[in-house]
Order: structure tokens, then C-alpha cells, then sequence
């Protein structure tokens, strides 16, 4: 019933050959459309490589036909085990058939939907893999209907944020936002993210948008 669109924005910290964001888009056959990103501890290449790793295995699991719970507790097991950093995991998963999409988060930035011109925060509770031998993931859910939107971004795009409800201020930034298509969206919300650090990112900035459209 349903398509996806979607557009990602990343910005290297300066000073760094690689960004350590990485993410992931697949489509699995039962009608699912999933998108992960993960945000490496620090900067730079061990970061990079960090946070590939976490997405390959997600990509793994679910393609061999792991829930996506069962998934997360063991990526997080095995950065215990390996002693690995810790690196963030925010997967989105979306039915096609339904609208029906799940967020499910290890240590991950907020996720924001945007809906008839208004934005809701999907909070976290921002408790990185590989930090507690048991970590139950989090997981919230919500019916997207025919020109939703959501939003994933990393800890650096909230970070050009001053004060406390950094959030916040980004959900108000993403409401006055008019472009609809989710390549415009992400370029217009990295650009404004850029004017307001100057140009110069104190972090490694990832932004995804992706869009829910009713097939014709």
C-alpha cells in the first residue's frame, strides 16, 4: 500500500578523513522497509569502523530472519564481549503493507516525526551497545499514514544546539521546514544545521529523512 522515500546528509567533522556515522537501507521480503544508523564513539576511522560493524551485523540478523529485539540484544552482547566502544544503534522499521513503523534504539539520538505540520520527539533513554551485559531495547510504535515523515539524526546535529532542550530546538527547526520531498529535506536541514555552527561541526552530523507515500 505503501513506498518510501528517503535522503541522508552527513557531515565529517573537521579534521577527520571519515565520518564514524554510518548507516543502512534495505528493503526485507516480506514487506518491510528497515533503516539503521549508528553513531561510533568519537571521530575518525576506529569510529567509522566501529559503527559499520554494528550496522552489518543488524542487516545480518534481520536478513536471516531475526526479530529486530532479538537482533539488538545480540549486537549488544557482542560488543560486551569483544570489550568493543560503545556505538549507538537507531533502527526504523516500517510495514508497507500497513504503515505500521517501529522504532527501536540502543543509545541513539531522538527520532522526530513530522505529521500535518506538526513534529513529535521519540525520546531515548541514550544507553550505548556494549555498556551492560543485559540491556533491554527500546521500542516505540505508531501508525504512519500517506505523507509522514521521520527523522533520524545522529548526537552531532543536536550538539550546534545551545542550552538544554536541544531537541526541542531542532523539532521547531524541522516544523519550519516546507520542503516535502526527503533529499530537499535532508540538504535543507544540514544547511541550516551548518549556518548555526558557523561551518565548522564539532561532531560528526548524519541526517535521514525518510517519507511514507500511498502507492497510486
Amino acid at each position: 500500500a505503501y513506498q518510501v522515500l528517503y535522503g541522508i546528509k552527513k557531515v565529517t567533522k573537521p579534521g577527520e578523513a571519515v565520518s564514524g556515522d554510518n548507516f543502512s537501507v534495505f528493503w526485507l521480503p516480506e514487506g518491510r522497509f528497515v533503516a539503521g544508523l549508528s553513531d561510533g564513539m568519537g571521530s575518525g576511522l576506529q569510529a567509522c569502523g566501529q559503527s559499520e560493524t554494528v550496522l552489518d551485523l543488524m542487516e545480518q540478523f534481520l536478513e536471516a530472519g531475526v526479530s529486530e529485539e532479538t537482533a539488538l540484544g545480540l549486537i549488544n552482547s557482542a560488543s560486551v564481549y569483544e570489550k568493543k566502544s560503545c556505538s549507538t544503534l537507531d533502527i526504523c522499521s516500517v510495514d508497507l503493507y500497513s504503515g505500521n513503523c517501529d522504532i527501536r534504539k540502543l543509545g541513539a539520538a531522538p527520532t522526530f516525526l513530522r505529521r500535518d505540520g506538526q513534529v513529535e520527539i521519540v525520546q531515548s533513554f541514550r544507553t550505548p551497545a556494549g555498556l551492560f551485559h543485559h540491556l533491554d531495547p527500546e521500542t516505540q510504535s505508531f501508525r504512519l499514514g500517506d505523507g509522514d515523515t521521520i527523522v533520524l539524526v545522529t548526537d552531532g546535529a543536536l550538539d550546534v544546539f545551545s542550552g538544554q532542550k536541544k531537541e526541542e530546538q531542532f523539532a521547531a527547526l524541522l516544523e519550519e521546514q516546507t520542503a516535502a520531498n526527503p533529499r530537499e529535506l535532508a540538504a535543507a536541514l544540514m544547511e541550516q544545521l551548518m549556518e548555526r555552527c558557523q561551518g565548522k561541526a564539532r561532531d560528526d552530523m548524519t541526517v535521514f529523512v525518510g517519507g511514507l507515500w500511498q502507492r497510486v
